[in-house]
């Protein structure tokens, strides 16, 4: 048994080649997948994907708005026709794919057949099914009771804040919604890699807590994704909802505070 020269990984990890009957391979340091370690420069160029694509977009919509403005009704079917194209291509078509899919045969080779409503039944007969419909409808009305109530609290804080410091807030709770679904199943990873994962590093460990196993404790699955979820979708609903309430008239504003003096009422 030798430690093989692996470059800077042989600080971190040692490994023992076990024979027939010697003792079981032995694995130190911090080991996670070197995929997980490279998720921040993924994400990183993710993001500047993200931000170039919406650079080309707000030209396209400049563009489109300096039409509306000079020719209104042939700009509006512009953007009219641009809307129902992607709403036919990216979500009425598939939703018709999949529904014909879900009258056919499930066969990998050859031409399907036609199977009516004999998927639909197996589906109900199955109790494996009314397992998963529970599981969604426990983490969607989770994530419901979790995220809105941040999201309306974070507008209300940005709505409050320094004017040239809320679109910087405003740019930073958007991220963790523009970064592509690869890379958020990376970033899950090393935050919730058992005890070596951030999560445990950085709050549960320093907190005098034993280390949650996130990815294997029955217990504890459902809220890592809820916590993930909310990373997540925070920061859009939160845009949201502080778009709404800058939109209201400042009238009602003035009214509120004719009536009453506390922030609350006024809230």
């Amino acid at each position: 048994a030798g430690r093989p020269a692996i470059g800077r990984a042989a600080a971190q990890v040692r490994l023992r080649v076990c024979l027939p009957g010697s003792p079981p391979v032995r694995m130190q340091g911090n080991v996670l997948p070197h995929a997980a370690r490279n998720s921040w420069k993924s994400s990183l160029v993710s993001n500047i994907i993200v931000l170039i694509f919406a650079i080309l977009l707000c030209l396209v919509n400049a563009v489109v708005w300096t039409l509306v403005s000079e020719m209104p009704f042939m700009g509006l079917g512009w953007l009219l026709a641009a809307f129902f194209g992607l709403f036919v291509l990216f979500w009425l078509a598939p939703l018709i794919g999949g529904v014909k899919l879900s009258l056919e045969t499930d066969s990998l080779f050859g031409t399907p057949e036609f199977a009516g409503l004999a998927n639909y039944r197996a589906v109900l007969d199955d109790p494996r099914f009314f397992k998963a419909l529970r599981n969604t409808l426990t983490y969607t009305l989770a994530s419901i009771v979790v995220i809105v109530p941040l999201a309306l609290l974070l507008a209300e804080a940005l709505h409050r804040c320094w004017p040239r410091l809320r679109g910087v807030l405003s740019f930073i709770l958007l991220l963790p919604g523009l970064t592509p679904p690869a890379v958020l199943a990376l970033l899950f990873l090393l935050v919730f890699h058992g005890r070596n994962g951030l999560l445990n590093q950085w709050f549960v460990l320093p907190l005098g807590f034993a280390p949650i196993d996130w990815l294997k404790d029955p217990a504890w699955i459902m809220p890592a994704l809820v916590i993930q979820a909310a990373w997540r979708w925070l920061g859009m609903i939160t845009f949201f909802l502080l778009a709404g309430r800058e939109s209201l008239p400042r009238p009602l504003y003035e009214a509120a505070a004719l009536e009453t003096n506390r922030s609350w009422p006024v809230f």
